[in-house]
């Protein structure tokens, strides 16, 4: 998996709500505008990248809200995922 640059995925989630692919149901969590959508990205993800991944989110999660102990809930909920 590439890195990416905060602002490069600050972008990418932009384009997915304007896409209508997600919507940010608060300023940490999204989700797919259909089950069908989900289910589909989800299965074409191998067990280890879906892994990385919620560990990406969780991480990336953990770095911009250090101060923030009321998203502690909302930053383990990726981390847990990978499990």
């Amino acid at each position: 998996m590439s890195r990416k640059s905060e602002k490069d995925i600050q972008s990418l989630i932009a384009e997915g709500e304007t896409e209508r692919l997600w919507s940010a149901l608060s300023e940490l969590r999204y989700i797919f505008n259909h089950a069908l959508l989900r289910d589909a990205v989800y299965e074409m993800q191998s067990r280890s990248r879906l892994s990385g991944l919620h560990k990406l989110a969780g991480d990336l999660m953990a770095r911009l809200y250090t101060e923030d102990k009321t998203k502690l809930a909302d930053i383990a909920d990726p981390l847990l995922s990978q499990r």
